[in-house]
């Protein structure tokens, strides 16, 4: 009987615990949420959206953003991704170290659900040769979760165009491969002693991919810079999954 008690207080426990830890990361989801919710509305970004989405009608032209207001919430702010056909409509930031806004909101917050952030080695502009973006792939959807749509032919080809500003360019990119990469850490590499250096290296990510766009043998010669948005895989997030893109056309901020 006393046993029987015993258990019987044991799974009540954990139940309970489990309801708290349950409710702590649905605060924690909900207050993301809302606070990039309404960062964009100050950024001049509350998009219209079709069924929860980005809408694919979206044009380059469409994208005026209020830099003014988002440095005065945080310096760190590079950029700003927008990806028609899913729900990514975020801030770009780039620390000191690629650690900080993987456990932080953009304005600081500790939080799991971090920002969306540039590899701190790259350029702070957005335009080098190789330019890293992370996000999570968190279980809310937010943040790169999106990004998994892309494990898809048929998404890939049917959304290439991807959004990036920043306060100097507009970027308009296409999405041309995604790639299934065991880490990141062999991944980076910012700069090149020549253009036969860059091709090697260019030609030995895209051997990582798992879909290819229908144009990208055509473009591939014409491939001056890349654009990678790495996030967490499902089930094994040891793996990433790497959306890469290429800049088709740009104009100034």
């Amino acid at each position: 009987m006393f046993v029987s008690n015993l258990l019987i207080v044991a799974g009540s426990l954990l139940l309970v615990g489990a309801l708290v830890i349950g409710g702590y990361l649905a605060f924690g989801y909900l207050d993301a949420q809302n606070r990039y919710r309404n960062l964009s509305s100050d950024a001049g970004l509350n998009l219209l959206k079709e069924k929860g989405k980005i809408s694919t009608s979206l044009t380059l032209e469409d994208i005026k953003v209020d830099w003014d207001k988002l440095h005065t919430k945080n310096p760190d702010v590079v950029g700003w991704i927008i990806i028609p056909g899913t729900k990514i409509n975020y801030p770009v930031v780039q620390g000191t170290n690629n650690e900080f806004y993987l456990y932080h909101l953009f304005d600081g917050t500790s939080n799991s659900s971090g920002a969306i952030f540039a590899d701190s080695h790259g350029s702070a502009t957005l335009d080098g040769k190789c330019n890293y973006i992370y996000g999570h792939n968190m279980l809310d959807g937010s943040m790169f979760s999106d990004l998994l749509l892309y494990k898809s032919s048929d998404f890939l080809n049917k959304h290439q165009t991807i959004f990036l500003a920043t306060p100097v360019r507009n970027f308009e990119l296409s999405a041309v491969a995604t790639l299934r990469f065991l880490g990141t850490g062999a991944l980076q590499k910012y700069t090149f002693e020549d253009d036969e250096e860059y091709v090697a290296y260019r030609d030995d990510l895209f051997g990582y991919a798992i879909y290819e766009a229908n144009d990208l043998n055509r473009m591939r010669s014409r491939i001056e810079s890349l654009y990678l948005f790495a996030t967490c895989d499902d089930p094994d997030s040891s793996y990433r999954i790497i959306v890469t893109a290429v800049p088709v056309r740009s104009i100034e901020a």
